[in-house]
């Protein structure tokens, strides 16, 4: 059988779960193809670690629609939104539009760029013909189901995380709008698949769907990477530099630990805003012992982990999805054979227990982060020994 695997916005060499599960099919005898959208001008189409890699390139959007005729469908779109825009302006209420319609604008307009793209990545792939189609995120979900009833076959969606939880700005009608739109598509899927319990529980009450299939944020099983010696703890935070996400809490405390040295690497999600200052430098301000390191390829997470004792995950709980979230880093963190410290979010503290391998702090409390932290130094070994062990099973 052939398995498309629908990627938003992500590519294939950089999205470690998406990665994970066209290397899984592969070794399970299905014929992978991955399709994905490129942020560069050109169709490409190739084979890469055995799957057929497809990116689909945003700049050609524009004139595939002329193809498609579906412009009038979105002007008709655009118009019922200004309309309704114009209402809300000229009415006058306790709450002034001036404080409210940049909101309106930002998300309403962004659902119809997602509509608008998923269309678009449907008329790419129809002819892609397939046994299973594979959603990974509900920006993909649309197609999934188009493609389903055009050509057959079965859909699986892949619910990385609860979506509409993590817009904390969105108004509670938008929040609606869009739950009524998940709701709707999920009921065409045959199955659907999440992070964690926590999560699949939530989508199961929410949709009165069967209680999804949990398929964990583990990395795919590999060598022990060789520990490389050195004198002083070294801790690192793996992965993207997010605001509100703790990180600024560990630039803030780490380094001042004696005997702990504090790595950060990964990717600046705000370093491409026209106007914006980079976040990785407003954190090199904060404190100038802390060490920087670019990024590595996705595929060199796990090894190049090697020279470092303690892996943080930092996330404070602001919403449902970070409360219930299973970063990748823990697991990589894991594999690689590192003790881990986390905040006190259900998730986290689950894996830190059930596994003994680390400790977990009071999100956003600075002093029980560097408690937390001093206390594990004399049994980094047993934690170290049983992350790899955990990680194995």
């Amino acid at each position: 059988p052939r398995l498309v695997i629908l990627v938003a916005s992500s590519d294939f060499s950089t999205d470690p779960r998406v990665y994970k599960q066209a290397i899984t099919a592969r070794d399970n005898g299905f014929d992978v193809t991955v399709c994905c959208y490129s942020h560069f001008s050109e169709y490409s189409d190739t084979i890469e670690d055995g799957c057929r890699i497809i990116r689909i390139p945003y700049a050609h959007l524009p004139l595939k629609f002329r193809d498609i005729k579906i412009l009038p469908i979105i002007n008709k779109l655009i118009s019922i939104y200004k309309k309704r825009k114009q209402i809300l302006d000229n009415t006058n209420s306790n709450i002034s539009s001036h404080d409210i319609s940049p909101t309106l604008d930002t998300y309403v307009w962004a659902i119809i760029f997602y509509i608008i793209t998923q269309i678009y990545f449907y008329y790419w792939i129809i002819k892609v013909k397939a046994d299973i189609y594979h959603s990974t995120d509900l920006v993909t979900l649309l197609t999934g189901v188009l493609l389903k009833f055009t050509n057959g076959g079965k859909l699986l969606y892949d619910s990385h995380e609860m979506w509409i939880e993590s817009m904390e700005n969105y108004s509670i009608t938008l929040k609606k709008i869009v739950s009524v739109y998940e709701n709707r598509l999920i009921q065409h899927t045959d199955a659907v698949t999440t992070v964690n319990t926590q999560i699949a529980s939530e989508l199961s009450k929410r949709y009165h769907i069967p209680l999804p299939t949990v398929a964990m944020n583990t990395p795919i099983l590999q060598d022990s990477p060789e520990q490389i010696s050195h004198e002083n703890i070294r801790v690192i935070y793996q992965g993207r530099y997010t605001k509100n996400r703790g990180i600024e809490n560990v630039v803030l405390t780490v380094p001042t630990i004696p005997g702990v040295t504090l790595y950060m690497r990964g990717i600046d999600v705000y370093s491409t805003g026209i106007g914006s200052t980079p976040y990785i430098d407003e954190l090199k301000q904060i404190d100038s012992r802390v060490i920087f390191l670019p990024p590595v390829p996705m595929k060199e997470l796990v090894q190049s982990l090697n020279e470092f004792d303690i892996g943080i995950v930092p996330y404070i709980g602001n919403n449902f999805n970070d409360t219930n979230a299973s970063p990748n880093k823990t697991f990589e963190y894991m594999m690689a054979g590192l003790a881990v410290v986390a905040s006190d979010l259900p998730v986290l503290r689950e894996v830190i227990e059930k596994c003994n391998c680390g400790c977990t702090y009071i999100s956003d409390d600075l002093q029980d982060l560097s408690r937390v932290i001093t206390e594990m130094i004399p049994n980094i070994e047993k934690y170290k020994k049983n992350t790899r062990m955990w990680s194995e099973k």
